[in-house]
């Protein structure tokens, strides 16, 4: 009963992304929003870091994708399309929903729901209970996690992707990062009462471009520590940035770049999945 049950699901929600597609509204939000409160029929990602991570790439392209939602600044589930984010002005295409389209591939019964985080210019240290942003009056820690429990609330975390660095390259604040995000992943664990070493969780490097960024930076040495970071845990994985390119300003992914790494996240989202499962058999 349940599968004939689960295959009526697919097929409404093809019928109602057609549906959507030709009058332009979006059913396929009103669709998932009822199912996802009586099924759990969500998989739930966390999008958290700085800028690279909330997109910076000119959006040419707003379209969404059915049973691909996303958490926008109202706590609301909305139609995922460019910008994600919100946390500043500027906020354009990321990795985010590019991830997202390809792991929808794998599962077309399941909702993807995106929850977006990250803030621009942050280091790690305000990745931290309390920490305040003076540049976006917010508390990005804080913020995450309120908005975190609240999506947990229509399905399950699946994954956290991770891009940040940029920010601590300066004055050896890489010789702390480990420790930083050893603690950030523990925080989020205690809150939302999990053990993140089920969780698959991957990062990226910071742009090769703003390695020779001048003047000289550290960020080279911060992507060694998200490397040997990966290494230690078999739930993480080091996302490489080698061949992208950026968008004019040795700093932000232009888009076809954020696309590529959003793709490379996952690739290595489905490779570190298939060994969790190997591990708990």
């Amino acid at each position: 009963m349940m599968k004939i049950r689960l295959k009526l699901i697919a097929i409404l929600c093809v019928v109602t992304c057609i549906i959507s597609s030709a009058l332009k509204t979006d059913y396929n939000v009103l669709y998932f929003a009822q199912q996802i409160k009586n099924d759990d029929l969500m998989d739930v990602y966390l999008l958290v870091g700085q800028s690279n991570m909330a997109g910076r790439g000119i959006v040419t392209d707003s379209t969404s994708e059915c049973g691909i939602l996303s958490l926008n600044k109202n706590d609301e589930w909305v139609a995922a399309r460019d910008p994600l984010h919100f946390d500043k002005s500027e906020a354009g295409v990321g990795p985010g929903l590019s991830f997202a389209r390809e792991i929808k591939q794998l599962s077309q019964k399941r909702c993807i729901g995106l929850v977006p985080c990250a803030v621009g210019g942050t280091s790690i240290s305000k990745w931290k209970p309390d920490a305040y942003d003076k540049a976006t009056n917010t508390h990005p820690y804080n913020d995450m996690i309120n908005r975190l429990k609240i999506a947990l609330k229509s399905g399950t975390l699946k994954g956290i992707l991770w891009h940040q660095g940029e920010s601590d390259s300066q004055n050896g604040n890489y010789k702390l990062y480990e420790v930083r995000f050893d603690s950030l992943l523990n925080n989020i664990s205690k809150e939302i009462g999990i053990n993140i070493n089920d969780i698959p969780v991957i990062v990226g490097e910071v742009g090769r471009f703003f390695i020779l960024k001048q003047p000289p930076n550290e960020s080279g040495k911060i992507n060694e520590v998200l490397n040997v970071i990966a290494a230690k845990h078999r739930n993480i994985f080091c996302v490489s940035s080698e061949g992208l390119t950026d968008r004019g300003d040795s700093l932000h992914f232009n888009v076809s770049s954020a696309k590529e790494l959003g793709r490379r996240y996952a690739k290595a989202y489905i490779m570190i999945s298939e060994r969790l499962k190997k591990t708990v058999k």
